[in-house]
């Protein structure tokens, strides 16, 4: 979602609501879109104008019911309202207008991961953003709809802050508040006129927005982070890292993020003398599923030996296992006609002499074939069908229902993550791992050791 056209601090917000016509059942249905407007002008302003925008790409997870659907955004530019088209069991004959007996709950960003129980929407709000020079990070400002029509009014859940830096060479931007209060994470939303967090489910106390393209913040342009609404009775403070060194803001005096608000501060970096060391920061490196791929460069914690095409890297916390490969492959024809797999093998008692074994490797704790790969040779494409990625799983006593996935083909290759709930897997004595990974068509294997 674009946001040149963004909320100032304090500007209050109004909502704009209409109905499109509904279709029959069992094909698609086109929903209709707006987002949040201030009421002052729409007229294209570079860098904080008061409207947000769709713009081409954007997606929306859709729950009615027991119903939950992608719908892909129709407009060809910028657009504050726009035609949004999926599949929807939407009893059809409904006109212009028409009401349904079940609330219509629609969320950006789509996430595959999003839930609804007809209440509420979970949702994340990413700890790890990427900044867009006049805008917020792509697919991160979660806005929410609640409507019994087809006319979806989508409300901004998120505030935070915006700003401009002085000097040049900024890699990263780490905000926290001053008592460890929730910025993001997985939450519980519900609706009440404007949405509202009802639970914060899973909190993160740092956000960390990186430049762009692996390089610097520009000067003199306006940045975002997008964080959950809260209170901050001790304020928050911001660390900024650069190739120099690390400088800290604290912002020492009590602050309330609110709902479709950002603060504007301007050269907010203005005086920082930066502190010998620089580089990047490992602990600043968070891994998102629905194609955040993360500098895993920085990924601490993890030893690997082996390997032929294909790089591989796992890191865990309390709740997810997270594992990322990297493949390029030679035999194209067999990979992108579906054959190709990545094979996940988890010694997770630290004894090698038990567990199954699969195709004449093993023994492990836990097997897991996924096969990620669609299209043609000419062609190639991720499979984004989570229930097709699923393959073998052994034992199967064990299921993986919860894991999500998501990648993208890149170059003559394709990155591919997997995040699975611990809660899922077999229990772990030990506080390592052992996780060994191949695929088939020209990817050697790799093995490595994941600290817990």
């Amino acid at each position: 979602m674009k946001t040149r056209y963004i909320l100032f601090a304090f500007v209050l917000l109004a909502l704009c609501s209409c109905a499109k016509q509904n279709e029959p059942a069992g094909r698609l249905v086109t929903l209709t879109a707006w987002l949040e407007d201030s009421g002052q002008s729409k007229t294209t302003v570079q860098d904080g104008g008061t409207q947000v925008y769709w713009e081409p790409g954007d997606a929306i997870k859709v729950f009615y019911g027991e119903d939950a659907n992608r719908f892909d955004a129709q407009c060809t530019q910028l657009a504050s309202v726009s035609s949004f088209t999926g599949s929807l069991n939407i009893i059809g004959g409904a006109n212009e207008g028409a009401q349904f007996d079940s609330y219509i709950w629609g969320l950006y960003p789509f996430r595959n991961d999003a839930t609804s129980d007809g209440e509420s929407v979970s949702t994340t709000l990413p700890a790890s953003q990427t900044g867009r020079a006049g805008g917020f990070a792509q697919n991160t400002n979660i806005t929410l709809a609640h409507a019994n029509s087809l006319g979806l009014a989508f409300y901004n859940v998120c505030g935070g802050i915006r700003f401009t830096l002085s000097q040049s060479g900024i890699k990263r931007i780490v905000l926290e508040g001053n008592n460890e209060e929730a910025v993001a994470g997985e939450v519980r939303l519900g609706f009440d006129g404007v949405p509202y967090v009802k639970e914060v489910t899973l909190k993160e106390t740092a956000i960390t927005l990186k430049a762009p393209d692996g390089g610097s913040f520009q000067t003199g342009v306006w940045y975002y982070i997008a964080a959950l609404p809260g209170s901050f009775p001790g304020g928050f403070k911001l660390t900024f890292r650069s190739e120099e060194g690390i400088a800290v803001r604290n912002f020492s005096n009590s602050v309330s993020f609110k709902r479709g608000i950002f603060g504007s501060i301007e050269n907010i970096d203005q005086g920082l003398e930066f502190s010998a060391g620089g580089g990047d920061d490992p602990n600043a490196v968070n891994i998102e599923i629905d194609g955040e791929f993360w500098d895993w460069a920085n990924v601490t914690g993890v030893s690997s030996s082996g390997s032929v095409n294909c790089e591989f890297k796992a890191v865990s916390n309390a709740n997810y296992i997270y594992l990322y490969s990297k493949r390029s492959m030679a035999r194209f024809n067999d990979i992108w006609a579906g054959n190709g797999y990545f094979y996940y093998g988890f010694d997770l008692d630290n004894d090698s002499t038990n567990g199954e074994t699969l195709w004449g490797n093993g023994p492990y704790d836990l097997i897991f074939v996924v096969y990620p790969f669609g299209g043609t040779a000419s062609e190639p494409a991720f499979n984004k069908d989570a229930s097709s990625l699923k393959g073998t799983i052994m034992p199967s006593s064990y299921s993986l229902s919860n894991a999500i996935c998501d990648g993208a083909v890149v170059d003559d290759g394709v990155q591919f993550e997997l995040r699975i709930p611990r809660a899922d897997l077999p229990a772990m004595p030990g506080t390592q791992i052992t996780i060994k990974s191949w695929g088939n068509k020209d990817a050697g294997k790799l093995t490595l050791t994941c600290t817990l």
